[in-house]
């Protein structure tokens, strides 16, 4: 969704812009280097803003129409209804750091929190989509009982009986073998072998 990008972009600019903003209050620049460095530093800030700005009024129209309705509890609405546009101007003034600062901090924690109302809202709405590609009901456990009857001679009989991939020699052969019952000791073993024949197993 378009408007949640944006606004993640939106609220890493004012994080950005209050952190250079708390650097200018706390340490203000007294020598001519510094105040160079802080000059320029100061000019990106103000940059950065310029875009959130700019930003957020792309957001607040991309929220004309029946979307602002759907999202509107998400708080993106009022979000994008902020006024900031004089506040690049003001990062350049450097006349209001520190109430400047307090203000866009306000700004970016709202823009974080109605990022993350907007992604669970998402996130709702896409978990019955997700659910509906589920199985309804998951195949039943075999039983040891199942289990064992399926790997008897009477039901691999029946199986290769009905299996016509085999050459009919060879399933004359499996047969015959099967018309006893398996020895105890060797019940599984044997039962699994005739069962990858009857089952198509391939032998590479």
């Amino acid at each position: 969704m378009a408007i949640l990008d944006d606004l993640n972009q939106f609220q890493l600019w004012e994080r950005d812009v209050v952190r250079k903003l708390d650097r200018f209050t706390a340490l203000p620049a007294k020598e001519a280097l510094l105040s160079s460095i802080e000059q320029k530093n100061r000019s990106q800030a103000s940059a950065e803003q310029k875009h959130a700005v700019a930003l957020l009024a792309d957001i607040q129209k991309k929220l004309a129409g029946p979307i602002a309705a759907k999202i509107g509890g998400t708080g993106i609405v009022a979000l994008a209804s902020l006024n900031l546009e004089s506040t690049s101007g003001e990062i350049d003034a450097a006349k209001k750091d520190a109430a400047l600062r307090s203000s866009l901090q306000g700004t970016a924690e709202s823009a974080a929190q109605t990022f993350r109302n907007l992604k669970d809202l998402l996130g709702e709405r896409e978990k019955p989509a997700a659910a509906a590609n589920k199985p309804a009901t998951q195949p039943a456990a075999l039983t040891l009982e199942q289990w064992e009857k399926l790997r008897s001679p009477e039901a691999l009989r029946a199986q290769l009986m009905s299996d016509k991939r085999l050459p009919p020699a060879v399933r004359d052969i499996m047969l015959k073998s099967l018309s006893k019952e398996f020895p105890g000791k060797y019940r599984d073993l044997l039962g699994a072998y005739y069962a990858s024949f009857a089952t198509g197993e391939k032998k590479e």
